[in-house]
């Protein structure tokens, strides 16, 4: 028999007139209790579970809270129509956000407040008062806001409106697999305290592990204490140690060391720890996996967040150069957020629509403040032509001659030679392309040192064989 939600409307199956709201349940040996705030009354009441049934009424707004980690939450939706199949009640919602249709239990839906329900129910307060209804309603307005956005929480931040919209739109989705590809400079940190935090808020997350580079984990956790007030987060391997597998029980908001989390013995403890509601990778590109044909080559990074997948259902990555002009390692990152769609991501270049369900990217000169005026100005570039000496063009000249030079000696050189000459070839292209400066000051390095590599030669051929032997192979 499942037991309705915190939150569920329900009403006597004796007198379906009286309808409330599920406060808490309690368990006994021979039965199950609910208490339930009725509506129009003050006090709670604590009623058998069999004398109950659904008092959600057709046009109510509900959220679904799946009671499997296997399934995600599919959001806000209405009733639209109810039916009894084996004794239980279930209730056909409408999901807007998704444009599908389900049929739930009851016990699965928790009351989503608003003022056309508190209209409905005929819940105007003890007063009539036409202005009192309309600040109680104004007040459950304001409550569902927070709810779906946790803006407006009693956070110390001045959150910005794409950061108000970022957070709404992973929670409006249900979903909360997601990379966020924000700019630099653009406060992903902030986004993923507020989304934290408005989990906290509806209580749908319980463990949270939070992984970031070295540097930046007492960052993280100052953070989340002084601006989302989530204090309850601790270091792994600094404000405490992990000896035996019971332990994990003890903390359940964990931040850590990349780099630490990804050796060995580290790693075995870490999947010892069981499941998480939710874990945070910052700085995710540094989660590398390259492809060479069929094979993969992973990361010891890689790994770790592969084999943590297994841990968790919602998985958040936060990146600013989660592409790095490599194909590969992008759609690794994707697989690690949605290893369902696994075989769509492997054809992404065919249909990069899917990248809307999986990443949410904001760039500096689209983002504004609260009055809409753009805080970055941005850049204006443009092609200056240049015109050069003969000097520079016999210099260029006699650079590409040198350059193809090289790099048909690097083709013909076999082994590890041959791809260091073409490595060389490569490193002088880009200086030149940066500056005239950068190449001539690499090309004269070069020559002293085969000048220093000839002496030398020259030197130890003297030694051997005498200086008559010298001459002769000098004058050769």
């Amino acid at each position: 028999m499942l037991i309705p939600v915190v939150g569920c409307l329900v009403k006597q199956i004796e007198n379906d007139q009286i309808r409330g709201e599920v406060k808490s349940h309690e368990e006994n040996e021979d039965s199950i209790h609910v208490s339930v705030q009725w509506f129009g009354k003050k006090n709670l009441e604590s009623i058998k579970l069999e004398k109950l049934t659904s008092g959600f009424g057709l046009g109510a707004t509900v959220q679904d809270l799946p009671r499997s980690r296997t399934r995600q939450s599919l959001g806000v939706g209405e009733v639209v129509e109810t039916r009894q199949i084996g004794g239980r009640c279930q209730h056909l919602i409408e999901f807007p956000d998704i444009s599908e249709r389900v049929w739930l239990p009851y016990e699965n839906l928790r009351f989503v407040r608003g003022a056309r329900q508190r209209f409905l129910l005929g819940q105007l307060g003890y007063s009539s008062h036409a202005e009192r209804f309309r600040l109680r309603a104004l007040a459950y307005a304001i409550e569902t806001w927070h709810e779906n956005t946790g803006a407006l929480s009693r956070l110390n931040i001045d959150p910005l409106p794409h950061q108000i919209h970022l957070v709404h739109h992973i929670l409006k989705s249900g979903n909360l697999n997601w990379l966020i590809a924000d700019d630099v400079g653009l406060g992903k940190t902030i986004e993923a305290g507020m989304l934290l935090s408005a989990l906290k808020q509806r209580g749908n997350f319980k463990r949270v592990l939070l992984i970031t580079p070295a540097g930046l984990v007492k960052q993280w956790k100052e953070e989340m204490h002084h601006k989302f007030g989530l204090s309850d987060f601790r270091i792994y391997g600094e404000d405490f140690f992990i000896n035996e597998e019971r332990e994990w029980k003890l903390y359940d908001h964990i931040i850590g060391s990349l780099d630490k989390f990804k050796q060995e013995d580290h790693l075995n403890k870490l999947m010892q720890s069981g499941q998480w509601d939710i874990i945070v990778f910052d700085e995710a590109h540094r989660l590398s996996r390259s492809q060479y044909g069929m094979k993969f080559e992973s990361s010891d990074r890689f790994k770790l967040a592969r084999k943590l997948r297994g841990l968790t259902d919602s998985m958040l990555l936060l990146s600013a150069t989660p592409h790095q002009g490599k194909q590969d390692k992008f759609q690794a990152l994707l697989e690690l957020i949605r290893p369902e769609w696994r075989e769509r991501i492997q054809w992404l270049s065919l249909d990069p629509s899917i990248l809307a369900s999986m990443v949410i990217r904001n760039n500096k000169a689209d983002v504004t403040d609260a009055e809409g005026n753009f805080i970055f100005n941005g850049k204006i570039t443009k092609t200056i032509p240049v015109r050069i000496g003969n000097e520079e063009q016999e210099f260029d000249q006699a650079l590409q001659k040198y350059l193809k030079l090289g790099y048909a000696a690097g083709r013909v050189t076999s082994g590890t030679t041959g791809r260091a000459i073409g490595f060389v070839m490569t490193v002088y292209r880009k200086l030149a392309a940066s500056s005239v400066a950068a190449i001539e000051a690499a090309l004269v390095r070069r020559m002293l040192r085969l000048k220093a590599e000839n002496d030398l030669m020259q030197i130890q051929t003297q030694k051997l064989f005498g200086n008559s032997c010298f001459k002769l192979v000098s004058s050769t």
